[in-house]
C-alpha cells in the first residue's frame, strides 16, 4: 500500500470538499517527507500551505459543517488569525473554580441534612454525613442531574492556600485511569456560599474503619490484594518516568503554581549542562506564540539538578494510547499548525530538536481547549552548527534519511519529524518502524522510493553501506516487477542500474570488506562487467591484484576479505 492509498483509507472522504483536505494533507505530509533534505519543506513554507491556510475551504458549500469544523479546532493556534496575532494570548481559564480573593473569607454557612448545593454544572442533594475533619466534613450526595451517589468534601476552614493544593493535586491526578490505577474518581470542585467543595465518587469505608469492627489481623490472602493495587496507585502517582531521572508533578509555595520538575540522577553533568544552555537559548522565544514549553529555573538540591516548567496536561502519545483511533484531519491541522509555528521560530535562532516525537508534544490543556500543543524536551537540542555529518540523533521510527546516509544535518531533519508525526496522528500507529534503522530504511524505500545517487554515494556511515545496497537491489527489484510492462524495465537500463553498476560502492573507503567482496563476485562474469569492475579496482588498493575474469575461491575471497579488516 503506498502512501496515498494508506491516507485515503484512514481519512475516507465523504464529499469533493473533504477529498480537497486529504489531499492537501497528504501533499504537505510528502513535502515533509522528501527524501532529499534540501528540497524538503521548511517551516515557513509549510505555514503557507493550503493545509494549514485552509484556502480550499474558505468557500466550500458542500459541507458547511466540516468547515465550521476546522476553523474551530485551529481557534487554539495562538498565531492562527492574523488580526490577533500580535495580542497577548490569555492562557486557559482557572479550571478549578476557585475565585481569587477570598483567601481568609469567614465562612458562616453551615451545611445540613437535606440541603441543595448548586455548582456550575449540577445540583446536590445531602442526604448525610460520613464524619469530620480537620479541614470540615464530608457528606452524602445525590447528583440530581444523574442520581449518581457522591462524596462531598466540604472545607469550612480558613486555609485556603490548603484548598488550592488539594485541587491542583487532583486535576494533576485526572489524567490517571482511576479504574485502572485504583485511585478515587475526582468529579470537580466548586464553590458554595463561600465553602470550597470537593465531589467525588462514593466509595464503601475505609480499610480503618473495615479493622476496627473487629481489630482481627487480615490473612495474607487478604493483605496480598491490597498491597497490589496499592503499589498500582503509588507507581501511577510517582513520577512520569524517563531515562534522565524523574518528571514530578510539584507545587511552588509562593505562587501556588503547578510546575513539572524534571529531576536528573544521572551524573552526566555534561548532559544536564547542555540542556540548561540550550533552555536559556531558547528564553528568546514568547513561549505562548511559539508553543514551546515555559522553562521557569534550573537549580540544585542535595547534589540533584533540577529543571522547573510549567505544568502542562498530557502528550499526544498519551491521547493516542487510550484508544489508538486515527485523528480527524480537522483534529491534526491545529497541532501541525503549532509544530510548524514552533520550528519556524526554532530555525530563526539557529536550534534544531532533534527529538521530534508524539511523547515530546504536550496539551497544554485539552478539556478547555482542544488540541491547544507545546514543544517539550530539548535534552537533545542542538545549535545546527554543532551538528556533523555521521552524528545519530532522532529516534528510529522518526529518524530522517541523512541521518542514516552519515549526510550534512540542517533543520530539515525536524521537518521530517513533523512529516512522521502527521502520519502517526493520521493512521493511528507510526508509519516507519522503530525496531531497527535498516528495517526503517527499507520501508521509506518501499513507501516513498530510493534516495538519489548522489545522496546515497555521499553517505559516510560505515554500516550504512550494505544498506544502501539493499536498497539498490529493491529498487531493481520493484523496476523489474512493475505491474505495466510498457514501464518495466528493459535489460539494457537494468546493465545501467545502480544495483548492478555498483555506482554507491565506487568512492567507499570506510567499508573495504564490503565493497571488495562485491568486485570479486562481480569478477566471474569476466569482461561482461569488466568496465565496471575495473573501476572499483582501481579504486580499491585492497582489491588490487583481480581481474576481470580471474577465478575467485572461496578461500581467497575470505583471505582478501580478511586484509581489508585488517585481521591477520
Amino acid at each position: 500500500m503506498d502512501l496515498e492509498e494508506a491516507v485515503q483509507r484512514c481519512q475516507p472522504s465523504r464529499d469533493a470538499l473533504e477529498y480537497k483536505d486529504t489531499m492537501a494533507f497528504l501533499s504537505l505530509l510528502k513535502s515533509c517527507l522528501h527524501l532529499d533534505p534540501s528540497k524538503r519543506i521548511t517551516p515557513k513554507e509549510a505555514l503557507k500551505h493550503p493545509f494549514i491556510t485552509m484556502t480550499h475551504l474558505l468557500n466550500g458549500k458542500e459541507t458547511p459543517s466540516y468547515v465550521v469544523e476546522a476553523h474551530q479546532f485551529m481557534v487554539v493556534c495562538p498565531t492562527y488569525y492574523p488580526d490577533e496575532e500580535d495580542e497577548d494570548w490569555t492562557g486557559p481559564q482557572n479550571a478549578y473554580n476557585i475565585e481569587a480573593g477570598n483567601i481568609n473569607q469567614s465562612r458562616t454557612f453551615q451545611v445540613q441534612k437535606n440541603d441543595v448545593l448548586f455548582s456550575n454544572s449540577t445540583h446536590y442533594l445531602v442526604m448525610n454525613f460520613n464524619g469530620e475533619g480537620a479541614f470540615g466534613k464530608v457528606a452524602q450526595c445525590l447528583n440530581l442531574s444523574t442520581n449518581e451517589r457522591v462524596a462531598l468534601k466540604i472545607h469550612t476552614q480558613n486555609e485556603e492556600h490548603v484548598i488550592q493544593q488539594e485541587v491542583y493535586m487532583l486535576e494533576a491526578i485526572r489524567a490517571l485511569d482511576p479504574e485502572k490505577n485504583n485511585i478515587v474518581r475526582f468529579v470537580e470542585s466548586f464553590r458554595f456560599n463561600g465553602l470550597s467543595c470537593l465531589a467525588f465518587e462514593m466509595l464503601d469505608k475505609s480499610l480503618w474503619d473495615l479493622m476496627k469492627e473487629s481489630w482481627t489481623p487480615l490473612r495474607l490472602n487478604e493483605i496480598r490484594p491490597v498491597i497490589h493495587q496499592l503499589l498500582v496507585a503509588f507507581d501511577a502517582l510517582n513520577s512520569i518516568g524517563g531515562a534522565f531521572g524523574k518528571v514530578a508533578q510539584c507545587l511552588n509555595l509562593s505562587t501556588n503554581e503547578r510546575v513539572a520538575l524534571k529531576i536528573h540522577t544521572q551524573n552526566e553533568e555534561h548532559v544536564i549542562q547542555r540542556e540548561v544552555y540550550m533552555l536559556e537559548a531558547i528564553r528568546a522565544l514568547d513561549p505562548e506564540k511559539n508553543n514551546i514549553v515555559r522553562f521557569v529555573e534550573s537549580f540544585r538540591f542535595n547534589g540533584l539538578s533540577c529543571l522547573a516548567f510549567e505544568m502542562l496536561d498530557r502528550s499526544l502519545w498519551d491521547l493516542m494510547k487510550e484508544s489508538w483511533t486515527p485523528l480527524r484531519l480537522n483534529e491534526i491541522r491545529p497541532v501541525i499548525h503549532q509544530l510548524l509555528v514552533a520550528f519556524d521560530a526554532l530555525k530563526g535562532i539557529g536550534v534544531i530538536h532533534t527529538d521530534l516525537k508524539p511523547d515530546n508534544i504536550m496539551l497544554v490543556n485539552h478539556k478547555d481547549q482542544p488540541y491547544r500543543v507545546k514543544l517539550i524536551d530539548f535534552g537533545l537540542a542542538a545549535p545546527v552548527n554543532m551538528l556533523e555529518a555521521g552524528d545519530t540523533v532522532q529516534p528510529i521510527g522518526y529518524r530522517a534519511p541523512e541521518v542514516m546516509l552519515g549526510l550534512p544535518l540542517s533543520e530539515a531533519i525536524d521537518m521530517w519529524g513533523v512529516g512522521c508525526v502527521m502520519a502517526f496522528l493520521c493512521f493511528g500507529r507510526n508509519l516507519f518502524p522503530g525496531d531497527c534503522q535498516y528495517h526503517c530504511m527499507a520501508t521509506i524505500v518501499q513507501m516513498l522510493g530510493q534516495p538519489e545517487d548522489h545522496l546515497l554515494s555521499a553517505g559516510i556511515q560505515k554500516e550504512y553501506k550494505k544498506t544502501t545496497d539493499s536498497i539498490a537491489f529493491v529498487s531493481l527489484l520493484k523496476s523489474c516487477l512493475d505491474l505495466d510492462p510498457s514501464k518495466r524495465i528493459t535489460p539494457k537500463e537494468a546493465l545501467k542500474h545502480p544495483f548492478i553498476t555498483m555506482a554507491h560502492l565506487v568512492n567507499e573507503k570506510d567499508t573495504h570488506a564490503y565493497a571488495c567482496e562485491a568486485h570479486q563476485l562481480m569478477a566471474v562474469l569476466g569482461q561482461h562487467c569488466g568496465s565496471v569492475v575495473s573501476t572499483v579496482a582501481e579504486q580499491m588498493p585492497c582489491c588490487s591484484g583481480f581481474s576481470p575474469g580471474a577465478p575467485v575461491s572461496p578461500t581467497s575471497n575470505r583471505k582478501k576479505k580478511n586484509e581489508c579488516l585488517n585481521i591477520q
